[in-house]
């Protein structure tokens, strides 16, 4: 009975801690969406690369990036601002940037597309779909659908106010990371200060992530280097059947905004 008894209050012990974790977790997302009177989201359809913006971000801007959630168990370490587990100079007092996945997340928010600043990350959706759905079939069937999230999110962006908004393709980010986040810092009106130190620190910045990103949401196989990692293993032929499916159910976005992602003979 003794060690059961001790066992018990050891488990307790770290039940409470838990919840006292999460509900201090909750009153941050609370006190931080108060004080979030003209949100700045960062949309982006899962497994684009969202993370690593995040982690960017952080370091460059020093505002808390975070997904709002009202529950406790909801609440996971990715949800909240990674500077929280990694020291990237994240400063609570700033105005957040808030992840979000598809329009439902921001109409919890409360956005306003008249004032508040959008950006959205697009990443290959070969890539993203097929990371994301697991199969070409549920790729397929999820964009006849007409309900995937990644074209109603380029969608939200085509209705967006064009001065509140910003593409971001994550391609370029890999290839071109200085450019990109020099044009995001633009956009947001924050000092470009930090780039210098962030890009002499890349490469071990890069793995700091990585490895945070490993932890908290599971292994990934291109170790977000491998652009083509997952539609590698799909014929081109069945590449060109997916172009085609998006030219004919989603014309103007794939004029406007994917003509970059189409097959080559």
């Amino acid at each position: 009975m003794g060690r059961l008894g001790t066992v018990s209050r050891v488990l307790l012990f770290f039940l409470l801690l838990f919840f006292q974790e999460a509900t201090a977790s909750v009153e941050l997302m609370h006190t931080l969406k108060e004080r979030s009177s003209t949100p700045t989201l960062l949309l982006s359809y899962p497994r684009s690369g969202n993370t690593w913006l995040r982690f960017c971000l952080e370091y460059l801007t020093h505002r808390p990036t975070l997904t709002y959630y009202k529950n406790p168990e909801n609440i996971r370490p990715l949800s909240l601002p990674i500077g929280m587990s990694i020291p990237l100079g994240t400063d609570l007092n700033l105005d957040p940037i808030w992840k979000v996945h598809n329009e439902t997340r921001i109409k919890k928010l409360g956005a306003n597309t008249g004032q508040d600043l959008l950006i959205l990350l697009v990443r290959n959706y070969k890539e993203s779909l097929l990371r994301n759905l697991r199969s070409w079939s549920s790729v397929v069937a999820n964009i006849k659908s007409g309900h995937c999230d990644y074209f109603n999110n380029l969608r939200i962006y085509d209705k967006w106010d064009p001065d509140k908004r910003i593409l971001l393709y994550y391609e370029d980010l890999i290839e071109d990371p200085r450019a990109v986040l020099e044009k995001l810092l633009f956009f947001l009106q924050e000092s470009q200060e930090r780039l210098d130190s962030f890009f002499a620190s890349y490469d071990s910045l890069r793995e700091t992530s990585l490895l945070f990103y490993q932890e908290h949401a599971g292994k990934t196989s291109s170790k977000g280097e491998d652009l083509h990692y997952h539609s590698r293993v799909i014929t081109l032929e069945a590449k060109k059947r997916l172009d085609l499916l998006i030219t004919t159910s989603y014309p103007d976005l794939w004029e406007k905004y994917l003509l970059r992602y189409a097959e080559q003979d």
